[in-house]
């Protein structure tokens, strides 16, 4: 093992990296190396070894080509058919998203896709951190957050392979509409969890007119549920 990844994982990547470097336009090439090594980090040695390097490669230029600009809050999605102009080809749809890291997103987009009765063939989900522009341009990626720097959740799918293009079309809308789910729910989560520790430390420094014990009670059942054992949306 190599910082908690395995040798035979990294000299996968390795390959891939390589097919990266001789690979990438010149608008990604800076970025390609780095990149294709955090891209893959987690994504298991049988699915690496069942496809080409090149191929793998040429998949992750896609996605660091359509994640160059992104404004902060806006996340980037594409379901698409791969073909010449994305410069890699698929049996299987793909699906590619480009956001903020915040909890709940991978499980988010496995409902949707689920929902769309289209089964999933891969994903490959690392966050990366970013620095970008006040543009939304791309300017670094590190192996650890910088100053200045923030967390994206990258996120790959490729799915059962769907022609229709107003499918595909619906497909995005559902998965827009989901990130922004996620991310309204997000926001409130912590504000929620501060109004229920008010509400605990209120029972205890101004009860209300009711028995001791159900005061109590109430007051536990608050803090227990504030515990991490309840998630507020």
């Amino acid at each position: 093992m190599l910082g908690k990844v395995p040798a035979s994982r990294l000299r996968l990547i390795d390959a891939i990296a390589r097919e990266a470097r001789r690979g990438a336009p010149r608008p990604l090439a800076r970025h390609a190396d780095a990149f294709v090594r955090q891209y893959y980090r987690g994504v298991g040695e049988e699915d690496l070894a069942s496809r080409e390097p090149a191929v793998l490669a040429d998949a992750a230029l896609a996605h660091l080509r359509l994640g160059l600009v992104r404004r902060p809050g806006r996340p980037t999605v594409r379901a698409f058919n791969p073909g010449p102009a994305d410069g890699f080809a698929s049996t299987h749809t793909i699906v590619m998203v480009v956001t903020d890291d915040s909890p709940f997103l991978v499980d988010s987009m496995n409902i949707v896709l689920n929902q769309s009765g289209l089964a999933t063939h891969l994903i490959v989900h690392p966050v990366l951190p970013v620095r970008r522009d006040g543009r939304g341009r791309l300017l670094q990626l590190a192996t650890e957050l910088s100053e200045g720097g923030r967390l994206e959740s990258w996120q790959y799918f490729e799915i059962d392979r769907e022609t229709d293009a107003g499918k595909l079309a619906a497909l995005e809308a559902a998965i827009r509409s989901t990130l922004d789910d996620v991310r309204a729910a997000v926001a409130d989560w912590q504000a929620m969890r501060g109004r229920i520790r008010d509400l605990a430390g209120g029972l205890e420094t101004s009860p209300p007119p009711l028995p001791t014990a159900d005061v109590l009670e109430g007051k536990a059942l608050l803090e227990w549920m504030e515990d991490n054992h309840f998630t507020f949306l």
